[in-house]
């Protein structure tokens, strides 16, 4: 596999900015990059498409701002059988930050894992997007305010299904598994969110 380490950038995309563009990472790692404002990891803007796979991990990236592992914008994030782990972002989602008609979808037996928001969506933020997690897990995330696992806000979508989890996630204020909010929509279908706090 291949890697995307110990880079750094002053205002988007620590490790990599994806635009107009298509990214596949495939049984490879994105791994301790860091940024000064968003996307510690991985930024994909206007109409990117990002694709982890094959065991591929981000991990131990930071965001002074927004997207710890992953910043996505009106793009499409999809994670299949792959780990986003142990990022951090300043201000919200610790792993993933969706805003702006992002899609984000979690696929055979990815993880949302140990990633940290200061302010809200320890695993993911997600505005006016749509994240889908299937037969995937959302663990062991924490915010420092609200959204341990997940914070969904202004009409966005989440979908939980085919035996995925939200657990073990925790919020110092609203929401340790899940704060949705702002006419957002929550799905679960054969799935669990459990031992949140």
């Amino acid at each position: 596999g291949s890697s995307v380490s110990d880079n750094t950038a002053g205002t988007y995309g620590g490790g990599l900015y994806v635009q107009e563009s298509i990214l596949t990472v495939s049984a490879s790692v994105i791994d301790s990059n860091s940024v000064g404002d968003i996307g510690g990891g991985v930024v994909a803007v206007s109409s990117a498409t990002v694709k982890l796979l094959d065991g591929s991990s981000v991990s131990g990236n930071t965001a002074v701002e927004l997207g710890g592992g992953l910043y996505v914008q009106e793009s499409i994030l999809t994670v299949s059988a792959s780990v986003i782990d142990s990022n951090m972002a300043g201000v919200d989602g610790g792993g993933v930050c969706a805003q702006s008609s992002a899609t984000v979808e979690l696929l055979e037996g990815s993880s949302v894992s140990s990633n940290t928001a200061v302010d809200d969506g320890g695993g993911l933020y997600v505005s006016e997007s749509i994240l889908t997690v299937s037969a995937s897990a959302i663990d062991s995330n924490s915010a420092g305010d609200s959204g341990g696992g997940v914070e969904a806000v202004s009409s966005s979508t989440v979908e939980l299904l085919e035996g995925s989890s939200v657990s073990d996630n925790t919020a110092v204020d609203l929401g340790g598994g899940l704060f949705v909010q702002q006419e957002s929509i929550l799905t679960v279908s054969a799935s669990r969110i459990d031992s949140n706090t």
